[in-house]
């Protein structure tokens, strides 16, 4: 059996009529909302009784349900700012606000690097057309938007075609957990690796059924920058491979003793003979410092060897992907042909590193 044309998701017949979305209406990973005049009328410094304009208190609330983050740029007072979010039950939605006199392109690259995301992940909300512009001109990948406009698009994101998962309601509070890993590493006397056995990763790998496809779908969507995928693949294709017997879903799930970061992995290999060709690989861009994405893949090189198997990779470059591309050649993969606009990729067969000894490996029976 051969691998050319035989992987519908690929040759489009997969694919969701109007699955992908424009990258105006593409849901953000992170809505930054400005204060003064977008998220309540008027300006603080006139005084501490400002008032929410009607419907954003609601969409605050919306847009973290369906596990969009939120952060703040804003020219103001910061303790003045947090206490009228708090007086208003707001101020738990926000991470990393950036509230100073600073430029509030300053204050978008840092949020995005405090939560390891692209500025492309990013919208700007602000009432103020100079602001807006001053965004535009530092950070072109930044979307910036009047806050009617983010009424208007918020009612797409919120209607996307992707269910909501358990994981998506409760990103917010992931990545709270997250600022407290960060927290203790910065406390914490000893050596990187020492940390992450401190840590205790415990990296789970297993066959995926059907109650995790909604899981599988949303990291499809949003890893960009781990991902060997350059489109998604919808609900009807994630089930027909479930059912074939010559392709594995295989998910990877990670937890530490702050909690349980979920599902944070997915593979999607299909086997001919002797060849197993990795159609889809990607690990959610939050763990990328754990190091898991190499422990996973060298997982699946291991039980390949193993069974006397060659591991073949597809790989569609972005304009986001390339430090998983640099992950796969560092893991012994190299470029052997082109199909299309996809590079194919081969393991040498030789390189397989062991399991780190900060990090807990189960596998449950069946996986590969």
């Amino acid at each position: 059996m051969g691998f050319t044309n035989t992987w519908q998701w690929r040759e489009g017949r997969g694919v969701t009529e109007g699955a992908v979305p424009s990258v105006a209406s593409r849901p953000p990973k992170c809505v930054v909302w400005d204060l003064d005049g977008t998220l309540w009328e008027g300006t603080l410094a006139e005084g501490e009784n400002i008032r929410l304009f009607p419907g954003r208190a609601a969409l605050v609330r919306s847009l973290d349900a369906s596990g969009i983050l939120q952060s703040i740029a804003s020219r103001n007072n910061a303790a003045g700012a947090a206490a009228a979010l708090a007086r208003h039950g707001l101020g738990e939605y926000f991470l990393h606000p950036q509230i100073h006199w600073g430029d509030k392109s300053a204050s978008l690259v840092e949020i995005a690097r405090i939560l390891n995301v692209g500025l492309d992940a990013l919208v700007l909300v602000d009432d103020d057309p100079y602001e807006r512009a001053e965004v535009g001109a530092a950070l072109a990948e930044v979307r910036c938007l009047a806050p009617e406009a983010l009424e208007d698009l918020a009612r797409a994101w919120l209607h996307a075609a992707t269910p909501v998962t358990p994981a998506a309601r409760l990103r917010r509070h992931s990545y709270r957990a997250e600022l407290a890993r960060a927290e203790a590493g910065e406390r914490f006397v000893g050596s990187r690796s020492e940390f992450l056995a401190w840590l205790g990763l415990e990296l789970s790998v297993r066959s995926a059924g059907p109650s995790d496809l909604a899981r599988v779908l949303e990291l499809a969507h949003r890893a960009n920058r781990m991902s060997s995928a350059g489109r998604p693949f919808d609900s009807a294709f994630a089930e027909k491979v479930i059912a074939l017997p010559d392709h594995r879903l295989v998910i990877a799930g990670l937890r530490d003793r702050f909690g349980d970061y979920g599902t944070i992995g997915v593979a999607l290999l299909r086997a001919a003979g002797a060849v197993r060709r990795l159609l889809l690989f990607l690990v959610s861009c939050r763990v990328m410092n754990r190091g898991t994405a190499s422990v996973f893949l060298n997982w699946i090189l291991r039980e390949a060897v193993a069974s006397g198997e060659r591991v073949e990779a597809e790989f569609q470059e972005t304009a986001s992907n390339r430090p998983l591309y640099i992950t796969l050649r560092f893991a012994g993969f190299s470029a052997v042909a082109r199909e299309g606009g996809m590079e194919i990729l081969a393991h040498d067969g030789k390189t397989v590193r062991p399991c780190p000894a900060h990090v807990r490996l189960t596998v449950e029976g069946g996986s590969w």
